[in-house]
């Protein structure tokens, strides 16, 4: 296989279309985006991790103003993107990172 060299800002760029098209997805796709976003969060700039988190906090905004979590996928998806949420919130905090995006 060739190796593909990605700036961090790139793989920022990558995760967040992923994770937009993720959530609400109903497969293996939230699960596998959350994991992706862990291992490589240490490598990102505060750009894209300030895009990540505010993405994510955003769609758990519209799930909650519209009383229905689905926008989020199914229960074990919901799951999977409150989980990675309060982990990108433990981080950011640990980073020192600044005021929380919403």
């Amino acid at each position: 296989m060739r190796e593909v060299n990605l700036s961090p800002e790139e793989l920022g760029t990558i995760l967040a279309y992923s994770m937009r098209y993720a959530m609400g997805r109903m497969t293996f796709a939230p699960s596998e985006v959350a994991e992706l976003i862990r291992r490589i969060w240490p490598v990102l700039g505060y750009k894209q991790k300030f895009i990540l988190f505010r993405d994510l906090c955003e769609q758990f905004r519209r799930a909650w103003d519209a009383g229905d979590a689905r926008c989020l996928g199914m229960e074990c998806d919901a799951q999977t993107w409150a989980s990675l949420l309060i982990w990108m919130y433990a981080r950011w905090v640990k980073e020192g990172l600044g005021g929380v995006p919403s």
